[in-house]
């Protein structure tokens, strides 16, 4: 099974800047994300479609990096996320690999399509690996307040 790499997805706040100010926000944002996050170690930072990645491969505290950025201001909100390949096997291995042998009271998938041209909807991807969890945990769905 290929190892799951682990990313920091960071949105921002909306940016509604007149007169071309966005990217100098952008790299403000990304400066002060690199300079609240630089005690922990190195990370490659870059922006991608409306976010900011930071990717935390062989970095020994994920959820450090995570509390960290969440303080800094701008940021919207961050989460601790896994790159894959985007194909529906992909993503049930990465799922598997995340639950297995886990207990949680209930759970939600909530997939967003930064590429509107995949092959599934979002609700379609949700519906799928959501059953996918299902058949490997005994758990149920709650899609107001999950567990996971």
């Amino acid at each position: 099974m290929a190892r799951l790499r682990p990313v920091l997805l960071v949105h921002y706040h909306e940016l509604g800047l007149k007169r071309g100010n966005r990217p100098l926000f952008l790299r403000h944002l990304s400066r002060n994300l690199q300079r609240a996050t630089a005690d922990l170690g190195r990370l490659n930072l870059r922006q991608v479609s409306g976010r900011i990645l930071l990717e935390l491969d062989d970095h020994p505290d994920p959820v450090a990096v995570r509390d960290r950025a969440r303080r800094v201001c701008g940021v919207a909100s961050a989460a601790l996320a896994y790159r894959v390949v985007s194909t529906v096997d992909a993503m049930k291995a990465a799922i598997a690999e995340l639950v297995d042998g886990r207990r949680f009271a209930s759970f939600r998938i909530s997939a967003r399509r930064a590429f509107k041209t995949y092959p599934m909807t979002s609700v379609e991807l949700n519906r799928e690996l959501g059953a996918f969890v299902l058949e490997r945990v005994a758990t149920k769905v709650d899609l107001r307040q999950p567990e996971l």
